[in-house]
């Protein structure tokens, strides 16, 4: 699957992409690094899947499946969607439960995030 994956990204088809890297982080049993590195293929996927997506509601949509797969979303996945026309509201709770971390700067967890 990973390695259907790869080709996927050598011909820029990052939605086969994602989806190969999908099945493959979904494979039971994996060492942890594997499962790391297929899961920074799936993420590098999915930020360019909905770069290239036509509109926000396919960034939406992999985003949830990003999500749905075990795969948190960092600074591009967020950036994107800003660029893409998406509304963010921050959820309260969330924003509380950070709290100072690493010397006073707040963890980076983009899972609690919800669009209008």
């Amino acid at each position: 699957m990973a390695a259907l994956g790869n080709l996927a990204f050598t011909e820029r088809d990052f939605a086969e992409a994602r989806l190969q890297f999908g099945i493959a982080i979904s494979l039971v049993g994996l060492e942890e690094g594997r499962l790391e590195s297929y899961q920074k293929s799936y993420r590098i996927a999915s930020n360019a899947d909905m770069a290239l997506s036509l509109g926000n509601e396919e960034g939406r949509k992999v985003l949830d499946e990003m999500i749905a797969a075990g795969v948190k979303p960092n600074e591009v996945t967020l950036t994107t969607l800003v660029k893409k026309g998406s509304r963010l509201k921050l959820d309260a709770n969330w924003l509380s439960s950070l709290g100072p971390k690493n010397n006073g700067t707040p963890a980076k967890d983009f899972t609690a995030l919800y669009f209008l």
